[in-house]
């Protein structure tokens, strides 16, 4: 039940504050147990979205700051999994604390 309410949460959040200039999340599914998760962005200039799968996350608490650690990202485009590599892999990204009180849900 709590994957299903953060898969209808988390595409329209992401969408409005981090892809809005990029494309848009049109699929989105999450396994909380396995700390995964998959979709697909519809990228501005493209045709076909790109699929993007997350084998690995995890979540940092620092106060009241959040933090998610992406440690396993594969893409449908090469080129993006070896940017993704370079710039994600196991980089920690701190959520918008309207994002952040989601993280105890699928933590």
């Amino acid at each position: 039940m709590k994957d299903w309410l953060i898969e209808k949460t988390v595409p329209g959040l992401l969408n409005d504050r981090v892809l809005k200039p990029y494309g848009e999340l049109t699929a989105f599914k999450l396994n909380s147990r396995e700390r995964s998760a998959e979709g697909e962005i519809m990228l501005k200039g493209e045709r076909e979205p790109v699929r993007v799968r997350i084998g690995s996350y995890e979540f940092i608490h620092e106060g009241d700051r959040t933090f998610v650690v992406i440690n396993d990202l594969i893409t449908s485009r090469e080129w993006l999994t070896r940017l993704a590599q370079q710039f994600v892999i196991g980089k920690p990204f701190e959520l918008p604390a309207s994002m952040g009180k989601y993280a105890a849900m699928i933590a």
